[in-house]
């Protein structure tokens, strides 16, 4: 694999979290580990009055190595005639490749009905969204457990809470031209693959099981966190190797940790050497439209 382009690859906004982030250090971690080309997103949901900046701040990192990174735009929920605004400014002047958005913003799902205008700009240009879980808890959902960190598996339900719901919503029918990739492989997606598809069978959902199954499996889904020689069958069974996608979920993952899932998939026995190129690049590259 000569070439990786990380898809899943966070710039933290200074006072946002406790990851320390700036594109220098960035730059020379990423020649460290490997990786060739990086996708930049911030994953914090935002409000209007705070999302130009931090797209800005994406831009202007992304510019110090043109040749190595391209952003991605925040987009914030709580006004959508700035959220439109946000899109153009984003699409039309800073050129950025797509957009990230937070699985609920400030308890706002994508799946909404207030959305649905920003979605269909979306749907409108074409767009290709990152979908992140959000670390911030909507109402409802805002009860912690105590064991430990929970966001090993409360990301992965949040990712499923919210593309199910926009699925079964008929939210993607309607807008069938947007490109979607789930963080963590898609959070668990994949696995209730069956169970969310036939889910009209005993009435928890309106659409028939082929219809369900054909939108999931048009997903794209990111390999954060995720390599693993079992999920690596598990996904190319269940939505192919062209929609699998390498992504590094950094700087929560460091420098060996990154090394480690690149030689995961290098010597994985699941993909040929053509499919680990596509997976490592070429997917990716043919979906946000980048050419090197």
């Amino acid at each position: 694999m000569n070439r990786i382009l990380d898809v899943h690859h966070h710039v933290f906004p200074q006072g946002t979290t406790h990851h320390q982030w700036d594109i220098v250090k960035d730059h020379n971690d990423m020649e460290e580990a490997g990786i060739s080309h990086v996708l930049l997103s911030c994953p914090v949901p935002l409000l209007s009055k705070q999302v130009r900046e931090v797209n800005e701040l994406l831009a202007e990192s992304a510019r110090k190595y043109p040749d190595m990174y391209y952003p991605l735009a925040s987009v914030a929920f709580d006004d959508i005639d700035q959220a439109l605004e946000e899109i153009a400014y984003a699409s039309d002047i800073l050129h950025m490749k797509g957009f990230i958005l937070s699985s609920n913003n400030h308890s706002i799902y994508i799946s909404d009905d207030s959305l649905d205008p920003l979605f269909d700009e979306l749907n409108r240009r074409k767009s290709v969204v990152f979908l992140h879980p959000s670390p911030k808890r909507a109402k409802g959902y805002d009860v912690y457990l105590e064991g430990a960190d929970d966001s090993a598996y409360e990301y992965t339900f949040e990712t499923t809470r919210s593309m199910m719901d926009y699925i079964y919503k008929d939210k993607m029918l309607r807008n069938p031209d947007i490109r979607w990739v789930l963080a963590h492989a898609g959070g668990t997606i994949p696995f209730l693959g069956h169970r969310v598809s036939f889910a009209s069978t005993w009435h928890a959902a309106r659409q028939e099981p082929e219809l369900i199954e054909k939108q999931i499996q048009s997903l794209y889904y990111d390999l954060a966190l995720s390599n693993d020689q079992k999920i690596y069958r598990f996904l190319k069974d269940f939505c192919g190797t062209s929609h699998i996608l390498f992504g590094s979920d950094c700087p929560a993952h460091k420098v060996p940790d990154i090394v480690e899932s690149i030689r995961d998939l290098e010597d994985s026995d699941v993909f040929d050497e053509d499919e680990k190129d596509k997976i490592a690049y070429s997917n990716s590259a043919e979906l946000f439209n980048i050419k090197i």
